[in-house]
Parts: C-alpha cells; sequence; structure tokens
C-alpha cells in the first residue's frame, strides 16, 4: 500500500532549554521558507511491514499555497492534495476518487514539511525540534506526535529539514500496527519556472471522476484536467507581518 493511502487509512525531546530551541527554529523555519514558491524534487518511498518491504520511485511538486503533488514511476499513481481535498488518480483502473478531509488540522501533517504555517500543525501535533544524527540527513529535524491519538494518521513522523532553505530530505513515518514509511527527498529545485498545468492532474478520455457527492463523470474526448491550476505565490513581507500566507 502506497504511503499516502496508508496515512489516509491508517496511518526525546525534553522540557527547558530545548523548549527555547523548539521556539528559536520555528522562527527561524517560518523566516527561510517564506522565499519558496516552488519545489520539484525526486523520491525513493520504502515501506517496510513485519511480512515484506516495498519499494517505490517518484516525483514531488509543491506549489505554494498548500497544492503538493506525488506522481508514482511505476504503477502510474497520482495523489494530489490541495487544501482540504485529495484527489488520487489510478491510470490503471481509469478512475480519479476524490477525498474530502474536512477542516481537521491533522491534514497539515499531510503536507509533510513543505508547508511554513506551523501554527496550524500545533492544534493538533505536539511539535518538537530535533538535531539529527552525524549519519543522518539535514541539519535540523521536526517530530510529529497527534495531540489526540484517536483516529491518527500516524503513531509519529520524523521529518529531517536541510539548513539553506529547511525544505525536507528525508521523511520517517512511524504507523502504530508497527510498520514503517521511510521517503529519501532528492534532487531538489526550488522556485523553477512551471507552466500552471503542471500543477493539475489530466486524465484521458473515458476516466471515471469520483466525486466526493454527486454522480459519478467521466472525461471527455479531450480528457480532463483537474482540479483548477494552482498559480505559485511567495509570501511577501507585508504577509508575514499579517501572519498569513495570500491566497492564490
Amino acid at each position: 500500500m502506497r504511503w499516502f493511502a496508508a496515512l489516509l487509512m491508517a496511518t526525546a525531546v525534553s522540557a527547558g532549554a530545548e523548549d527555547l530551541e523548539t521556539e528559536t527554529f520555528f522562527e527561524d523555519f517560518v523566516a527561510q521558507r517564506q522565499h519558496v514558491a516552488v519545489l520539484e524534487a525526486r523520491y525513493m518511498q520504502r515501506t517496510v511491514t513485519p511480512d515484506e518491504q516495498l519499494t517505490a520511485g517518484g516525483s514531488i511538486l509543491y506549489v505554494n499555497p498548500r497544492r503538493i503533488l506525488f506522481r508514482y514511476d511505476e504503477p502510474e499513481l497520482t495523489y494530489l492534495i490541495d487544501e482540504q481535498r485529495v484527489f488520487e488518480y489510478d491510470a490503471d483502473l481509469a478512475q480519479v476518487q476524490i477525498i474530502g478531509l474536512g477542516d481537521n488540522p491533522q491534514t497539515e501533517a499531510l503536507f509533510l514539511g513543505f508547508e511554513s504555517n506551523l501554527d496550524r500543525l500545533e492544534e493538533a501535533y505536539e511539535v518538537a525540534y530535533f538535531s539529527p544524527g552525524e549519519d543522518e540527513c539535514g541539519d535540523h529535524g521536526l517530530r510529529l506526535r497527534p495531540l489526540d491519538p484517536t483516529d491518527a494518521y500516524f503513531e509519529e513522523v520524523w521529518i529531517f529539514l536541510d539548513g539553506e532553505d529547511y525544505v525536507p530530505c528525508n521523511i520517517h513515518v512511524v504507523n502504530e500496527d508497527g510498520s514503517h514509511v521511510l521517503i529519501e527527498i532528492s534532487d531538489y529545485q526550488v522556485n523553477v519556472e512551471i507552466d500552471p498545468q503542471e500543477t493539475q492532474i489530466w486524465v484521458p478520455e473515458g476516466t471515471s471522476i469520483v466525486p466526493r457527492e454527486g454522480p459519478i463523470e467521466r472525461a471527455g474526448p479531450e480528457g480532463a484536467w483537474l482540479p483548477e491550476p494552482r498559480y505559485p505565490h511567495t509570501p511577501t513581507q507585508e504577509d508575514a507581518e499579517e501572519g498569513g500566507e495570500a491566497a492564490p
């Protein structure tokens, strides 16, 4: 099962001085991430269960604000997370399923450290800073644990961040059933020019489109682009002072 489906279906920090370290890091994190409007990267995912180990690779496209696409190389699967919706496209099944997440702060974890709004994360998670070991990637780390473990997506997740743009290089998801999902992210390109259509999923004619509510539709003769395009936005200083991110 792919890592995102596992998250949807689940899925050594002390007090005192380290609390101050965490607070300082949060301030730096928001400042460093202000200029990241687009990020492209490759990833390799390893899913480890008591019975088997699965490996898959693909590409990531993050567009500020709040859209991220995970495209698997084989089989052809795409997960597009947009605000409170997930578009799951399976080319083999010729189907797009649209899943509503609701206004649940736990969904912030599905952006896996690409968003810069940590306040929203802290509504649902214990967010703690940690320093990666010498044999681990990155210069900084965030550990997330659900404040309410009931129906949580995971037991905990460790996000390893590089020291320049504070973008993830490794992600380690620990699930309650004892399985682990390890995601290695490489070949970063920050703020590259993209066509707005790259922020969408294109499906060919005849593909079933299964909405959250209402009847199933089918893509017409020219196929379909889903959902509406997202135009990258770099937060301005005014946005930062207001404590938010402008809408697309």
